[in-house]
C-alpha cells in the first residue's frame, strides 16, 4: 500500500489589501512533521525580506487570480496543489497573467490523450514565438541585449534596436528561401547574432537548432545530420582563454555532408566584416553582418502565425547512450514554461538584468534568451566560462538574476576566489545553479564570495525545456535543498512499486502532462523512442530518470543525480553526493565522483578524486575518507587518485561514461564528450584488475 501524502502549510498574513507570505523559521518548526529519524533538522539559509514577498510576482499572481475571480487562494503550498488540481484553469491564467499574445484563441486548453505523451495543450490557438518575445518592444529604448567577451568587448541593443535587427535578418533568410517549416542551424557562439538570428527563425515560422562552436565535427554531425537543416549560421570564430578559434574550418568540414543545406550565412565576429565570401562546402555562402547593417531593408517583421504546438526548438539529449534523440518543442509549451519560470519562480520584472553562463549548445540558453519577453535585460557572454570578466559585466550591467552551473562554483572554491570582494555585486539577489547537485557546503561558499543572496538550485532538463524544481522568492531556502517543485506540475518521488514516498531515495517522477513536454522525437513516427525515454518504469507516468529525495517538513528536494548513478553496494540506496559532499571539502580536492563497480552481481563502490596539480591519493587521505564516513555501507572500497573526469559539451560530468569503462560497458558515443582521451584512464583500471573484488 502506498504511503499517504503529506503537505506542508504555510502561514500567511494578510496586511492592507495586499496578501503576502511572512515565512520564519519558528513557524516552519512549529509546523513541520518529521517523518525521517536520519535526517538532521533542516537549517534555514535564506529567508525573503516582507517587501520582498509583498512586491514579488507570486504576489501579484494571487491578486490576479482573486481579482479575476479565478480563486483565492491563501499560501504558496495552497498555488501549487491548486495548479495541480484545476490545471486547465491554471495555465490559462499563466497565459493572461503573463500577457501571452496570441492571433487566435484557444478552443480547448487541455486535450487528453490515451498515452501521457498524447496530451494536446491550446489546440486551436493562433500565435508566433518571436511575436511573444519582442513584439512588444518595437519602438522601447530599454535595453534588450548587454553583450560582453573575455577580451572586453561590449556592445548593446535596445529593445527597438534588437527589432530592427531581427527583421534584417528574417529578410536574410527569406532572400534564400527560408519558409514556414524550415530548419535554421546555428553553429554559433553566444554572441547577439545569435539570438537575432533565431527570433529572425521563429518569426517566420521556422524551427531553430543550435550547437555552441566547441563541439567536433562528429558532434555537430550527430545533431545537424539528423534535422535536416535548410540554412546554417555561424560566426567567423570565437574566443576562449585568450585566443581566436577558427569555426570556419569546421563548417567547411561538416557543412560537405549536410545533403539538405542551401546557404550559409557568417556573421562577422573576431574579424572584419567582408562584403563577399567564399562558398563554404561548395554552398552558396553569404555575410549575415551585410545584412544586419543594410539601412535599405526595413524594419517590419510580419510574424508569420502558427498552430500553438507549432515546433520553434529542436534540442538534443547529451548523446552518452547513443546518437543524440532530437526533441522538438513546440511554440506554445515553451513559452508557458519559461513565462512561468522566470515570472512566478525567479520574480523578473522589466526592471531586471539577468545573466546565464551558458553556451548556444546547452538549453539554459534557449530558456534565458526568453527572458526577453519580460522587458528585462538580457546579458550575454562570449569565452572561457571560468573567465573573471563575467564577474566585471554582472557589476557593471547591475545583474540581479545570475546564473551559473554547481561546476562553476566548485571552480571558484577550488581556486579561493571571492568575487564580491573584487566587485561591486550588491546589485545580485538570485543565484540559480544548475547542471547538477549544488551541495550543501557550496551553499556556505556561494553566500560567502557573492552575497547573502537566495540561491535557487534547480533542476529540470533539456527534456522539458524548464525545470521540475526550482526557486520560489517567498519561500526560505533550506541549505543544500531545492526550494520548490515547479507549479503546474505533478512532480512526484516514486519507490520501484509506484507508490509516493517521503523522505527517502526514489525515482523523480511527474504523474499528469505538462505543457512544455516535447510536441514530439525526431524520426520517431508511432512515439516509441519517446515512450521509451520516459515511460517504461511506470505506466503512464513519467520517470525523469533522477534519484531524488521530497522532503515533508520542509516541501524542498534534493536531486541526487540521475537514477542510474544510484549507488546500491548493501541494499541501501544513496547518491553519489553522500560520499562527495565530504570528500570534496578535503584540502587538496578538486573534484570527486564515486560510481559503482559491479562483477559477478554484486556492487562496490568506486572513489574516483581529482587532486590540486595532479596530487597523489595516500594512505591517510583514503583512511580519513572511510573513518569520517559514518555509515559504513557509505565507506567507498575503491579510491583512486584520476587525471580528470570525463565531461560532456554542456558541462555535466558523465558518470555514465565512467560507469561503463570499469564496468567494460560499451560506451555508445565518445563524440558527445568534451574530453574524450580521460577515458582510456578508467579502462585501463579495469583492464589491469584495479577494481577486482
Amino acid at each position: 500500500m502506498c504511503a499517504k501524502r503529506l503537505v506542508l502549510r504555510v502561514i500567511i498574513i494578510s496586511c492592507s489589501s495586499t496578501t503576502y507570505f511572512i515565512i520564519k523559521q519558528r513557524e516552519i518548526e512549529e509546523l513541520a512533521v518529521r517523518t525521517s529519524s536520519n535526517r538532521s533538522k533542516p537549517e534555514q539559509f535564506w529567508h525573503p525580506s516582507d517587501e520582498l514577498i509583498e512586491n514579488s510576482q507570486i504576489t501579484h499572481f494571487l491578486s490576479f487570480l482573486s481579482e479575476s475571480d479565478i480563486a483565492t487562494l491563501d499560501s504558496y503550498s495552497a498555488l501549487y496543489d491548486w495548479s495541480l488540481e484545476h490545471s486547465e484553469v491554471f495555465w490559462k491564467a499563466i497565459a493572461d497573467f503573463s500577457n501571452l499574445r496570441f492571433s487566435k484563441e484557444p478552443s480547448s486548453i487541455l486535450r487528453l490523450g490515451e498515452r501521457f505523451q498524447d496530451a494536446q495543450w491550446f489546440e486551436g490557438a493562433e500565435l508566433n514565438f518571436a511575436e511573444n518575445l519582442i513584439g512588444h518592444g518595437k519602438d522601447k529604448d530599454a535595453l534588450a541585449i548587454s553583450f560582453w567577451n573575455e577580451r572586453g568587448k561590449h556592445s548593446t541593443f535596445t529593445y527597438a534596436q534588437l527589432y530592427t535587427q531581427v527583421a534584417r535578418a528574417a529578410h536574410a533568410l527569406q532572400s534564400v528561401g527560408v519558409v514556414r517549416g524550415d530548419v535554421v542551424a546555428g553553429f554559433i557562439p553566444n554572441i547577439p547574432e545569435a539570438a537575432i538570428s533565431m527570433l529572425a527563425a521563429t518569426s517566420l515560422g521556422a524551427v531553430w537548432t543550435s550547437c555552441s562552436p566547441e563541439f567536433s565535427v562528429e558532434g555537430v554531425l550527430d545533431r545537424f545530420g539528423q534535422v535536416s537543416p535548410k540554412v546554417l549560421i555561424t560566426a567567423d570564430g570565437y574566443y576562449f582563454k585568450g585566443k581566436r578559434r577558427d569555426s570556419l574550418s569546421v563548417v567547411e568540414t561538416f557543412a560537405s555532408q549536410l545533403s539538405t543545406l542551401e546557404h550559409i550565412f557568417i556573421a562577422s565576429y573576431t574579424d572584419e566584416a567582408p562584403s563577399v565570401v567564399a562558398p563554404l562546402a561548395d554552398t552558396p555562402t553569404s555575410p549575415l553582418t551585410t545584412f544586419l547593417e543594410d539601412r535599405s531593408i526595413g524594419h517590419e517583421l510580419s510574424f508569420e502565425q502558427v498552430p500553438a504546438a507549432h515546433p520553434v526548438y529542436i534540442m538534443y539529449s547529451s548523446g552518452t547512450t547513443g546518437a543524440p534523440k532530437c526533441m522538438v518543442h513546440g511554440a506554445i509549451g515553451t513559452l508557458l514554461e519559461h513565462k512561468k519560470e522566470l515570472l512566478l519562480h525567479t520574480n523578473v520584472s522589466s526592471q531586471d538584468a539577468l545573466y546565464y553562463r551558458t553556451t548556444t549548445g546547452w538549453m539554459m540558453w534557449n530558456w534565458y534568451i526568453s527572458t526577453l519577453s519580460t522587458g528585462a535585460t538580457v546579458c550575454m557572454y562570449d569565452g572561457d566560462l571560468n573567465h573573471k570578466m563575467q564577474f566585471e559585466m554582472i557589476a557593471q550591467e547591475r545583474v540581479t538574476v545570475f546564473g551559473t552551473a554547481a561546476g562553476h562554483v566548485q571552480f571558484l572554491k577550488n581556486n579561493e576566489r571571492m568575487p564580491s570582494k573584487e566587485y561591486d555585486l550588491s546589485s545580485v539577489r538570485t543565484i540559480l545553479s544548475t547542471g547538477s547537485t549544488l551541495w550543501p557546503e557550496l551553499f556556505d561558499y556561494a553566500r560567502e564570495a557573492i552575497g547573502d543572496v537566495q540561491i535557487a538550485s534547480i533542476s529540470g532538463g533539456t527534456d522539458l525545456i524548464g525545470c521540475f524544481v526550482l526557486g520560489c522568492p517567498v519561500l526560505p531556502v533550506h541549505r543544500g535543498e531545492l526550494q520548490s517543485r515547479s507549479l503546474g506540475y505533478a512532480v512526484d518521488v516514486f519507490d520501484d512499486q509506484g507508490c509516493s514516498v517521503r523522505d527517502e531515495v526514489g525515482e523523480l517522477v511527474c504523474r499528469a502532462p505538462f505543457p512544455s513536454m516535447p510536441v514530439s522525437f525526431l524520426h520517431d513516427s508511432d512515439g516509441a523512442k519517446y515512450h521509451a525515454a520516459y515511460f517504461e518504469a511506470f505506466d503512464n507516468v513519467w520517470c525523469h530518470g533522477d534519484a531524488a529525495i521530497l522532503y515533508s517538513d520542509t516541501g524542498g528536494m534534493e536531486v541526487l543525480g540521475r537514477s542510474d548513478d544510484t549507488l546500491n553496494p548493501g541494499g541501501e540506496r544513496f547518491g553519489p553526493s553522500v560520499i562527495t559532499n565530504l570528500v570534496d571539502t578535503i584540502d587538496g580536492v578538486v573534484g570527486s565522483t564515486a560510481v559503482a563497480v559491479r562483477r559477478n552481481g554484486e556492487e562496490r563502490v568506486a572513489l574516483f578524486v581529482k587532486m590540486v596539480n595532479g596530487g597523489v591519493v595516500d594512505d591517510v587521505f583514503c583512511q580519513r575518507v572511510k573513518q569520517e564516513m559514518a555509515n559504513p555501507r557509505y565507506r567507498p572500497h575503491f579510491i583512486f587518485a584520476v587525471p580528470d573526469f570525463p565531461f560532456t559539451r554542456s558541462g555535466k560530468l558523465s558518470n555514465k561514461t565512467i560507469r561503463s569503462a570499469i564496468n567494460g560497458e560499451q560506451i555508445s558515443n565518445l563524440s558527445a564528450l568534451a574530453n574524450p582521451e580521460v577515458v582510456s584512464f578508467y579502462e585501463e583500471l579495469r583492464e589491469n584488475g584495479s577494481l577486482n573484488f
